[in-house]
């Protein structure tokens, strides 16, 4: 809606959302959600976590989603059952006598949780082997133009856009989100060439691409100019995340030592006719990203070499509330920074 230069946007928020934007959500005094029906994914799996020192306002169209929130023990302060249509319609009438606050203050401690913690720290371009999904964001945000649209698929690689990628004035990002289709984006895209007549920006995973592999055949079939980001950790980056988490890193069926065969990307794309190039680590970055965006010729599969164990960052833990995304930051500095009172 917004481009990310914009004075008032934040970021996401939610279980894997930057710091900013949680901090924000859970030191904030007023909520008011305009149809979002808030699941876990947003709100951490403990709702009576969430935002829990404001006022909330929830606007749905849906009444059931709006009895959910005192089942699963979420306090709320005002639940409209309505259309978010006609619900701006009764506000605009009034927007005049609405009391105007200062919110300098707000501003200024929500940037300064920006400056801190931006999606891609300073150390992480110093990665020598492979490339880190944050600076890959980071360069293909200063790549791309005015007007782009960008489909990204599931799992990490949607995260790692979400979180990563820097939308600019008129461009369009968008994915399924948490219907977490694996191997969306390549037949998104197709629909979106044919609709936007004009190139479209596909990320996509390796375990992602293997469930629609065969939608390569189309694209060739139509040359469409789709421009094929393949995140190649030769793995289900995601799933082995959370073996790190619960299981003590004992990776079943989640890599190519574990039981998950994958092929060479390369090779299967050339078979259907598509030109391919590889970005292997961070100095490859910048020529391999614009020599892909500026394949004019019909469809181009670009395989970039993501770091095997390259995790998610931040992403709160089951249970715990959003802002809380240890152990990648020190409890004593995360408090530090914190307004609102910690759960115990």
């Amino acid at each position: 809606m917004f481009p990310y230069n914009h004075s008032l946007v934040i970021e996401g928020f939610g279980v894997s959302s930057g710091r900013a934007g949680n901090f924000s959500i859970q030191n904030s005094d007023l909520i008011i959600s305009i149809g979002s029906r808030l699941n876990t994914l947003k709100t951490g799996n403990n709702l009576s976590s969430f935002a829990r020192e404001a006022k909330k306002v929830i606007v749905d169209i849906d009444s059931s989603e709006l009895e959910k929130y005192e089942l699963k023990g979420m306090k709320t302060d005002l639940l409209i059952n309505s259309d978010v249509k006609d619900f701006f319609d009764i506000i605009n009438e009034k927007i005049d006598r609405i009391e105007k606050k200062d919110i300098l203050k707000w501003t200024e401690k929500i940037n300064e949780w920006k400056r801190k913690y931006p999606p891609c720290p300073q150390e992480y371009f110093f990665q020598k082997e492979k490339v880190n999904p944050y600076v890959f964001m980071d360069a293909l945000s200063k790549e791309t133009k005015e007007g782009d649209i960008i489909i990204t698929d599931a799992g990490a690689n949607l995260t790692w856009t979400m979180q990563g990628y820097r939308v600019r004035k008129n461009q369009k990002l968008f994915s399924a989100f948490n219907h977490s289709p694996m191997g969306y984006s390549l037949p998104a895209s197709i629909g979106a060439n044919f609709a936007a007549k004009k190139p479209i920006i596909c990320i996509i995973g390796d375990g992602g691409l293997q469930m629609n592999i065969q939608e390569l055949a189309t694209v060739k079939y139509h040359n469409l100019p789709i421009k094929i980001f393949l995140f190649n950790n030769h793995g289900y980056g995601i799933i082995q995340q959370t073996q790190d988490t619960w299981l003590n890193s004992n990776y079943v069926a989640s890599n190519s030592e574990s039981g998950v065969a994958f092929p060479d990307f390369i090779k299967i794309s050339e078979s259907y006719g598509i030109p391919t190039l590889s970005i292997k680590n961070h100095n490859e970055l910048k020529e391999g990203i614009k020599k892909t965006l500026d394949y004019n010729k019909g469809p181009i599969l670009c395989n970039v070499e993501i770091e095997q164990h390259h995790k998610i960052a931040p992403k709160s833990a089951p249970g715990k509330p959003i802002e809380d995304s240890m152990p990648l930051l020190d409890r004593e500095e995360f408090y530090e920074n914190m307004i609102v009172k910690p759960l115990d």
